[in-house]
């Protein structure tokens, strides 16, 4: 295998792994939040602060799953987009 083959499969492989991971977390974090919101409660107290809203029905859930719900989005847009910078490298240096 020449080293240009070599190389194409490698964008290849990591644009494809990138976006995949990108997609998926995204689902995840989304099945996360239906959880959280289940889970969430109706009115504020001392450990659910952040108000969610899932398609009209508002819950309170904790910091931490709040945090750990917008990392996960960043995460997913993060990798969208090292899925799109491969593309374009791959693109501008193909042969």
């Amino acid at each position: 295998m020449s080293v240009v083959m070599s190389m194409k499969m490698v964008f290849l492989v990591s644009k494809f792994l990138a976006g995949t991971s990108g997609v998926l977390l995204f689902f995840y974090r989304n099945s996360l939040f239906v959880q959280y919101a289940g889970e969430g409660t109706k009115n504020p107290d001392a450990t659910h602060q952040v108000l969610i809203n899932n398609h009209g029905a508002y819950s309170y859930i904790t910091s931490t799953q709040s945090d750990h719900l917008r990392m996960l989005i960043l995460a997913a847009a993060a990798l969208f987009a090292v899925a799109i910078a491969i593309d374009l490298l791959q693109k501008k240096y193909r042969r």
